[in-house]
């Protein structure tokens, strides 16, 4: 099975500010996060980043669930 992650490569992020894309958009209910499987996949990969890189910058967002603007989120 072919993996299409990309691996992190120590020396060429190493002391740089990295900007990270994240998937962090989890369904969520009332206010609470119902799934973070998301938010822990990304975990491995920034213990690695946080080791090596200089700052990291996560980008995200919560997008418009069932494509409509809530001004709340």
């Amino acid at each position: 099975m072919k993996n299409h992650y990309k691996v992190i490569d120590e020396e060429q992020v190493k002391n740089k500010k990295i900007i990270m894309r994240v998937d962090f958009n989890v369904p969520m209910q009332s206010g609470k996060i119902l799934d973070d499987t998301r938010i822990k996949s990304v975990v491995p990969g920034l213990k690695i980043l946080a080791d090596c890189a200089e700052q990291i910058f996560l980008l995200t967002h919560l997008g418009r669930p069932n494509g409509i603007f809530r001004p709340e989120l």
